[in-house]
């Protein structure tokens, strides 16, 4: 975690603590834990059912990207946020990657609820966030490498998933959230290409390492 910049490994520690607390938590506990705190569909276009949260319930868009199934979904995000974050954090700058990170994983939870609105199972995970976070980084280092290669995968992959749920039953039994991946895509290059624009047109010092430094040290 010591060479990670700090957005990054706090994102990391924070959703290992809150995946510490769920797994420590009995069957039907971290179930109600879940249905909470994740972004369920239809209590977000409709009403908020037990157990409500103490706020809005469109405020579970951003508390559900803390939030994991299981051993394996973690170990993947975290994977991806290690192999992506630390790149395109030094290149946008702290803030600017945290806001990244949070419009891209909100974003996505709202794609996911406009696909399926009365569906009544939760979204939950970081995935749509570092889609984003993946996009960024093709935009800001628009080269070939194992990097672009895995993302280039990872897209063609998460497209043949949100196809097939046009014609199956999935957004009434769960499953990979594909509309929510591909929204966080678009946006993470949009905000990316806005990144780009504002850094040439302010004359900022950080975006040029792209090309130089810092596109040595993401590879």
């Amino acid at each position: 975690m010591k060479h990670l910049p700090p957005v990054t490994a706090g994102i990391a520690l924070i959703s290992l603590f809150v995946f510490a607390y769920q797994s420590s938590l009995t069957g039907d506990q971290r179930i109600l834990f879940i249905l909470q705190w994740g972004a369920v569909p239809y209590e977000i276009t409709v009403r908020d059912l037990p157990p409500t949260v103490p706020f809005p319930v469109a405020g579970t868009l951003l508390t559900a990207l803390l939030l994991h199934s299981g051993l394996g979904h973690l170990a993947v995000n975290m994977t991806y946020l290690g192999l992506f974050g630390p790149a395109v954090e030094r290149a946008l700058g702290r803030w600017r990657f945290l806001a990244l990170f949070l419009l891209c994983g909100i974003g996505a939870g709202v794609a996911q609820v406009a696909a399926f609105p009365v569906s009544m199972f939760p979204t939950i995970g970081a995935s749509g966030a570092l889609a984003g976070v993946m996009a960024a980084y093709v935009v800001l280092f628009p080269r070939v490498s194992p990097r672009t290669i895995v993302f280039g995968v990872w897209c063609v992959l998460q497209v043949m998933l949100a196809l097939d749920t046009l014609n199956t039953v999935q957004q009434w039994t769960g499953g990979v959230a594909a509309w929510a991946h591909l929204a966080g895509i678009g946006l993470g290059v949009l905000l990316a290409l806005l990144a780009r624009r504002w850094a040439a047109f302010v004359g900022s010092e950080r975006m040029p390492e792209v090309s130089g430094r810092a596109a040595r040290r993401a590879v």
